[in-house]
């Protein structure tokens, strides 16, 4: 009969170490199901992260090619220059005015077109980088949610089967 008790006891035991072990398993279901929640969060993020990529990259091949575009303007523009220097100090020599006063002129004019010019590619280099830095600022909110992520699944307790022991 005291047999009968400890076998009693030992079966109310059981069922107590089954019933934690039930609490623990929904537990875990139970942040499993948040994980889930967490990646498709931050799968959707990440999607959001490459869209926005995508359209900065877009923005900033445009205005390189606005700025390919000024340059190529601004080179046709000294050419023109170019050529109205020549055609002025020509007419200098025929009219005999000192050559010397029209190719300082010139090199005035060609000067200050050229400033111009690079004033313009300087301004479009300064674009770029802006472009580049709001690109790597993107990539770092993508990091970070990702190793956000990482953390979080490390963080949650496993058991390993059959042990009873904990892990993380």
């Amino acid at each position: 009969m005291q047999n009968d008790f400890e076998i009693a006891g030992q079966l109310d035991l059981l069922s107590k170490k089954i019933s934690e072990g039930i609490t623990e398993a929904n537990k875990v279901l139970e942040q499993a199901k948040e994980i889930e929640l967490d990646v498709s969060a931050a799968e959707k993020v990440k999607a959001e992260i490459v869209e926005v990529i995508g359209v900065e990259i877009s923005r900033a091949k445009s205005e390189v090619q606005l700025e390919i575009s000024r340059v190529e303007t601004a080179k046709a523009e000294i050419a023109e220059v170019i050529t109205l220097a020549n055609n002025v100090i020509k007419q200098a020599k025929a009219v005999n005015i000192r050559v010397e006063t029209a190719k300082a002129e010139i090199a005035e004019v060609i000067e200050v077109k050229i400033s111009r010019a690079i004033s313009e590619v300087q301004l479009e280099i300064s674009r770029a980088e802006t472009v580049k830095s709001e690109i790597a600022e993107v990539m770092e909110v993508e990091i970070s949610c990702s190793t956000f992520k990482l953390h979080y699944l490390w963080s949650i307790p496993h058991t390993v089967r059959g042990s009873g022991k904990k892990f993380k």
